[in-house]
């Protein structure tokens, strides 16, 4: 391969690439509206509705002094008071839901 041919060879994988890149951010878009994942041949396309964090100090904001103080060391163990409370309504945050695409 000449200086020439491996110039338009780059040039050929660029375009490729890019191609590819806007195939791939259409099948993202279409999979996180579907929410839901899809396999087909040896491609899949994986949907992650995001992680939860629970907030489990403001759950337990009225929660006996003695419970709080038997879960806390240097810090409260909200989750262990909250857990011992039996709490079942604990506000959380939802992460951003996320599509990925892989080959096997």
């Amino acid at each position: 391969m000449n200086d020439s041919e491996l110039a338009q060879a780059m040039l050929d994988w660029k375009a490729a690439q890019q191609a590819a890149d806007e195939i791939a951010e259409a099948i993202k878009a279409e999979i996180a509206d579907r929410e839901k994942g899809i396999t087909v041949g040896d491609v899949r396309a994986t949907y992650s509705a995001g992680r939860k964090r629970y907030d489990y100090q403001a759950a337990c904001l009225e929660a006996p002094t003695s419970v709080v103080s038997k879960h806390t060391q240097k810090v409260v163990n909200w989750r262990a008071v909250a857990e011992e409370l039996q709490v079942e309504d604990i506000p959380f945050e939802q992460g951003d839901p996320s599509v990925s695409l892989r080959i096997k």
